[in-house]
């Protein structure tokens, strides 16, 4: 787990430098306490990474969001270049998940 959260700070760093966009993924089922207790801690882990460059960036101008995915698949190009993009998008949970089909959600 240390494993994982040490490369999303890394990976979070370097885009920070090269002033680009902060997007992490997690599994849906992980954040939300569905697996294994290592997973889900992984997961709120990068939740409370994107949180924390949220208010320590954001006044800078950095964007910083989270993508939550089905367990296998791995997110859409567009999903990845909305979540990096949109100005108006920064701190958010994008659910991408098929849980959340459905639903509405406030």
């Amino acid at each position: 787990m240390s494993a994982e959260l040490h490369a999303a700070f890394t990976s979070a760093r370097a885009a920070i430098e090269a002033d680009d966009a902060v997007v992490l993924i997690v599994r849906e089922p992980d954040l939300a306490g569905q697996g294994s207790i290592e997973d889900a801690a992984a997961a709120c882990g990068r939740f409370g990474l994107i949180r924390a460059l949220v208010i320590e960036g954001g006044a800078k101008g950095c964007t910083s969001n989270l993508v939550a995915v089905d367990r296998n698949p791995e997110p859409g190009a567009d999903l990845l270049q909305t979540a990096a993009s949109a100005p108006s998008l920064n701190g958010e949970v994008l659910n991408a998940s098929s849980s959340q089909v459905g639903k509405v959600v406030p």
